[in-house]
Formats: structure tokens, C-alpha cells, sequence
């Protein structure tokens, strides 16, 4: 039903790589109906031919689903930087964090959060009014987006849909948690 709804309202979700390079459709021999999820993100326009970072398709991990493991920390890469698969030119590192918030630059720093790096954010401070009354909301943010996972774990309607309402954006549905992991 989870499922279901968010392909239907956001058509979006199908096509959302983790650090993986990993779908949805990567998953699904991981969920409890394995075929249902199958069919239902393939009629959303799920491609099945997609590789992921280790070169396999999502048919592959149907086959093996126990090699579909689910990250639990942020892939990291030379030098303490986080890059984020879903935006290939944001690299997340302390030094550019600060630039960032010293340029203003909110667009940035709100991909940052989109990216399941918010927690990064969280000890950031600014004199600026605007990116300091940002960075306040980081924390409230980060909740959504928790409420909003652990909504479509638990098949949840109810709560996603609270959760989900105005003035909150539609792009929490693509945020990823702090392990790199859409809602779907």
C-alpha cells in the first residue's frame, strides 16, 4: 500500500540511486513480496537494465537478495569527502560546509540535508540571520525525514501523509537518511 502511494504520488522515487548506485528495484528481493514490488516498480518505469556500483542489475539481486545489503554508514572516499550519488558535483567535507555557509549559499545547503548528510549541519553555527535561522531548522528537518523512512518501513500512510503536508517540500520523499537510503 506504502509502496503504491508513493510511486503513484511521486513517480520519482523509482529512479533514485543510494551510494550504492542502487534503485528501489535493487531491492526488492529484499521486501516481504518480493514479486509485488517487482511489478509494481516496473509498471512505474523502473529499469531493470540499471547497474549499480558493483555492475549488477537489480534481476541479479532478485536472484541473491541476501547480497542486496543495506548500508549502515555513509560510504566515505579519500580524504574525509562524501560524495553524493545523487548529485554528482556536491562533495560534502567540513571546509566546503563552511564556504557554504559564509557564500549563503542555502541551495547547497539544503542538498546537503537532501543527501542524508545533515547531521553534518548540526554543530554549523552563522551570524547571517537567514542561514542561521536555517541551520536552527536542520535538526527539525532531519526528524521529518526520519519520520518520513521509518513511515514507509512500517507502511505507515497515516504518518507519511502528516508528515508529508504542506509547507513541507515534496523533495523529503526523495531524501536520503544518513545511510544513503530513499523511503522507497
Amino acid at each position: 500500500e506504502m509502496a503504491r502511494w508513493l510511486v503513484d504520488n511521486y513517480p520519482g522515487t523509482v529512479t533514485v540511486r543510494d551510494r550504492e548506485g542502487r534503485t528501489p528495484l535493487h531491492y526488492c528481493g529484499r521486501c516481504r513480496d518480493p514479486d509485488w514490488m517487482w511489478s509494481t516498480l516496473r509498471q512505474a518505469g523502473a529499469d531493470a537494465a540499471l547497474l549499480d556500483l558493483h555492475g549488477r542489475t537489480p534481476t541479479y539481486y532478485m536472484e541473491h537478495p541476501q547480497e542486496a545489503k543495506l548500508p549502515t554508514t555513509p560510504n566515505n572516499t579519500p580524504g574525509g569527502r562524501f560524495t553524493s550519488g545523487g548529485n554528482a558535483g556536491l562533495v560534502v567535507k567540513p571546509a566546503n560546509i563552511r564556504i557554504w555557509i559564509h557564500d549563503r549559499d542555502l541551495g547547497r545547503l539544503r542538498d546537503v540535508i537532501w543527501e542524508g548528510y545533515g547531521d553534518k549541519l548540526r554543530t554549523e553555527t552563522s551570524q547571517h540571520p537567514s542561514v542561521k535561522q536555517f541551520l536552527a531548522g536542520v535538526p527539525y528537518v532531519m526528524g521529518t525525514i526520519k519520520d518520513v523512512h521509518t513511515a514507509a518501513v512500517n507502511n505507515d500512510p497515516i504518518l507519511l501523509r502528516k508528515r508529508t503536508e504542506d509547507p513541507v517540500p515534496r523533495e523529503i520523499l526523495l531524501a536520503k537518511d544518513k545511510n544513503g537510503l530513499t523511503p522507497l
